[in-house]
């Protein structure tokens, strides 16, 4: 919820609270630049393409929105960032790279994506992000992440296991200027899930663009 509200505050906006994976889908994410999901992620090592962001299971979807359907879907996205365990992880497959969620979203049509390659704090997830998107409305999307993890460097959330594990994946250089005005069309989509899937373990997720307290 911090995170949707840090987007809120710097650019026009449109939060969803307990999507379905069925309406997730159905989006016109043509219409949005930047995409931000903080949720819960299952990475599969083994069989990469299963890996998946967790969201509500609804209209027949089982709630994990997996790496194989990614791959389906059309998002023409500046960014797309997975603020959860893991999400800029996979397996190494010959010819193809790291294959997992960050491949799946860059087939699919984002320019770049932004997620973590290790198990990372709530807390500290959203007190990047928060200094991340402030940062992002002067510079590139890698300076931003860049200037942001210095700044929790020196911040409550100094060990680099809070931030340091968050890297970009594919046009790091670009930028994303906040359109003025905007009237009519939102330009990022914040996905905010709270659900109960107790066949994880899991008591609440939220997703924008763990493990409870870690994701």
């Amino acid at each position: 919820a911090r995170e949707a509200r840090a987007l809120e505050r710097r650019r026009p906006a449109l939060v969803l609270v307990d999507p379905g994976e069925d309406a997730v889908k159905r989006l016109p994410f043509a219409d949005y630049e930047l995409a931000h999901f903080a949720s819960h992620a299952l990475v599969d090592e083994a069989r990469p393409e299963r890996s998946a962001i967790l969201l509500a299971p609804a209209g027949g979807e089982d709630g994990q929105l997996q790496a194989r359907e990614i791959y389906r879907l059309r998002l023409p996205l500046g960014l797309v960032a997975v603020s959860s365990c893991r999400s800029a992880g996979g397996a190494l497959v010959g010819g193809e790279g790291l294959v997992g969620l960050s491949h799946a979203f860059l087939a699919a049509g984002a320019r770049a994506v932004l997620g973590a390659q290790w198990d990372v704090s709530d807390e500290g997830s959203a007190e990047l992000m928060d200094a991340f998107y402030t940062e992002l409305e002067r510079w590139s999307v890698a300076e931003a992440l860049a200037r942001a993890q210095r700044r929790m460097a020196r911040g409550r959330f100094a060990h680099p296991a809070h931030w340091a594990g968050y890297v970009v994946t594919g046009d790091a250089d670009q930028r994303l200027p906040i359109p003025r005005p905007a009237p009519t069309t939102a330009t990022v989509l914040a996905v905010a899930l709270a659900a109960l899937l107790a066949a994880w373990g899991l008591a609440r997720l939220v997703v924008s663009g763990g493990r409870p307290p870690r994701r």
